[in-house]
């Protein structure tokens, strides 16, 4: 003679709906929302990179990512920061000045200078000239200098095609990633509840 205890499996199949119900979604809703975040966010480094010249990883330190949590279901790419200064812009000290390489093209800012002392940042001479001492007692004529900037990564960050490329990946993955992540809390219930 078969025993089925039919009020075992069915208070075992309404644990297995009710955590699938609350907690599964919510987890693969988290996960999906961080995968599609990571992905869109290193495409957006390939975009800046593109368009910049300059170290993929002082663009890594620019572009941030905030995750999503169970209590807040939103994921955030965010570029952040200052100009950059035109040192990291390749620069090399040539006779005419200084020459960066800013976007796809090198160009030549007359006048500047490459200070090693200063970590080799780019400089300018602005300002009247004026008669100084020097610690010796000699008389020079001086001009003040200042640190030139490149632009910063939050406009390539702004740019249409970063954006437009970075929505492409969200839209692209979103829904494949999702389904992926509820088969996987789908198969660790049931390997938790047995086959339901």
């Amino acid at each position: 003679m078969i025993v089925i205890n039919v009020k075992a499996d069915i208070a075992s199949a309404s644990k297995f709906f009710r955590e699938l119900n609350k907690d599964a979604i919510d987890r693969a809703s988290v996960n999906t929302l961080n995968v599609v975040a990571r992905t869109a966010r290193n495409e957006a480094l390939d975009q800046i990179s593109r368009v910049r010249n300059i170290k993929r990883s002082l663009i890594r330190l620019a572009v941030g990512l905030v995750r999503a949590r169970k209590w807040e279901l939103r994921a955030e790419v965010t570029a952040r920061g200052r100009p950059i200064p035109l040192r990291d812009y390749d620069a090399k000290q040539v006779a005419a000045g200084v020459r960066v390489k800013v976007m796809q093209e090198r160009k030549i800012i007359p006048g500047a200078f490459i200070v090693d002392r200063l970590g080799g940042h780019v400089f300018e001479r602005f300002g009247e000239r004026v008669n100084r001492k020097t610690a010796g007692g000699r008389k020079i004529l001086a001009q003040k200098i200042r640190k030139l900037f490149g632009p910063s990564i939050p406009t390539a960050f702004l740019r249409q095609t970063t954006q437009l490329a970075l929505r492409a990946v969200i839209a692209r993955d979103f829904r494949r990633v999702m389904n992926e992540k509820l088969e996987e809390q789908l198969r660790k219930l049931r390997a938790k509840y047995g086959s339901a």
